[in-house]
């Protein structure tokens, strides 16, 4: 009997160790070294409103439509040539905007969360629409 009630016990004081706050959100930077900092400092603001961003540079922006294709992020950050043509069709994901950093054209990719379980519909939404606004 004394087994049992430890054990409800320790399986009580796991769940109110929990963090009830939502994971991070993934931002895959594939924009290139040049707004590497802006990406990072348009995150940091974007957490300022209580969400956290984990932002993943990768070495290209095809690395970062794989990484979205795979459903490994919720939002995904390229140069405006990147094709992503395939990605939209397959219904990855879609284009939420351009953004415009240092002269440079930036295609913000949102992930669709009906074709990626992992994915938080509401986060990619919600970071896209605030990386394409400037943060308004």
């Amino acid at each position: 009997m004394n087994r049992i009630a430890v054990s409800v016990a320790f399986a009580l004081l796991s769940l109110s160790c929990q963090d009830a706050r939502p994971r991070a959100l993934v931002l895959v930077d594939g924009s290139g070294p040049p707004h590497s900092a802006w990406v990072a400092a348009r995150a940091a603001q974007f957490e300022a409103g209580g969400r956290g961003v984990r932002v993943l540079v990768v070495g290209s922006a095809a690395d970062a439509i794989q990484l979205a294709r795979r459903g490994e992020a919720e939002v995904a950050l390229v140069p405006e040539s990147t094709p992503i043509e395939d990605f939209a069709t397959a219904s990855h994901g879609s284009e939420a905007g351009r953004v415009l950093h240092d002269g440079a054209a930036l295609r913000v990719l949102e992930v669709n969360a009906a074709q990626h379980p992992k994915v938080d519909g509401a986060g990619a939404k919600s970071l896209a629409a605030f990386l394409v606004s400037g943060g308004r």
